[in-house]
């Protein structure tokens, strides 16, 4: 997952939770500070990232999980422009 790419809710994370069939745009993506990857480390790797996402509803979500998202379409890289 990168900034650009196209995302939805995938309901991997919570039980009984259907995908989403709103999109969004990644905005921006922070790694999780080293005392928390070191207190944390069992959840830092299940939940991933920290994602800002633009909704396709123009709400922006700051603090999403990576690990709760999955990519629809890929954002373009300067390779393919």
């Amino acid at each position: 997952m990168k900034v650009g790419d196209l995302v939805r809710q995938s309901g991997q994370m919570v039980k009984g939770l259907k995908v989403s069939t709103r999109v969004g745009l990644v905005l921006a993506m922070q790694e999780h500070p080293e005392w928390m990857k070191e207190r944390h480390e069992g959840w830092v790797d299940l939940l991933g990232r920290t994602v800002t996402v633009l909704w396709s509803n123009g709400k922006v979500h700051e603090t999403y999980a990576e690990g709760a998202l999955e990519v629809v379409s890929e954002g373009m890289t300067d390779e393919s422009r």
